[in-house]
């Protein structure tokens, strides 16, 4: 029925449900299962201030992050269900 699951993950609890409830579904019909995760935009505040980070570290940060995101949701697949993960 399904060929491709797309799962946004964002470290929060309502997604670490939608990841596992994928997971179940993906494994049941032998399905591609796809993760999606953005680097959050800090708010424009965030440049502001003398001692604010730069905003190229404040960029690391917030990529680092998402790509942390990913990588642990990525770790939960079975070895033998495809994945592919996006970040954007």
């Amino acid at each position: 029925m399904f060929h491709n699951i797309l799962v946004a993950v964002d470290d929060s609890p309502d997604a670490e449900e939608a990841l596992a409830q994928a997971l179940d579904l993906a494994e049941s019909e032998h399905t591609r299962l796809t993760l999606i995760t953005s680097v959050p935009k800090p708010p424009s505040v965030s440049y502001i201030g003398v001692a604010g980070a730069p905003p190229a570290q404040i960029e690391a940060e917030a990529r680092s992050w998402a790509e942390g995101v990913l990588r642990q949701a990525r770790d939960r697949v079975p070895d033998d269900l495809p994945v592919a993960t996006i970040l954007t």
